[in-house]
């Protein structure tokens, strides 16, 4: 796993981003509207996420990323060509995704 830190341009200027991101590489199904569709997720952390689809939902959309069963909501909050970030509407308690990522890390380690 990979602990990054970036600095990303907001409406006041820079800003630290204040969560680690993980980065992974798992498919997802996202869903929005009645609508279901695939995509991979790039990265994780308490307060996001960044994804890949092929048509990628747009900025102000609501979706929901199934990742193992769960369902977490957010909103897009920037898209580029196929990739795209979301915001959760609540924030993952620590060990929600310590869980996730240790599922992810054991998901990959296991022999196919």
């Amino acid at each position: 796993m990979t602990h990054m830190t970036a600095i990303t341009a907001g409406a006041s200027g820079p800003s630290r981003r204040m969560a680690a991101r993980h980065k992974m590489f798992e498919p997802v199904r996202l869903h929005r509207d009645g609508e279901t569709w695939r995509a991979h997720l790039l990265d994780l952390s308490r307060t996001g996420a960044r994804l890949h689809a092929d048509l990628p939902p747009h900025v102000d959309q609501w979706v929901e990323v199934e990742l193992f069963g769960l369902l977490l909501r957010g909103r897009v909050i920037w898209e580029k060509a196929c990739r795209f970030g979301i915001r959760f509407d609540q924030a993952l308690p620590d060990p929600l995704l310590q869980g996730l990522i240790e599922t992810v890390v054991n998901a990959v380690s296991r022999p196919g």
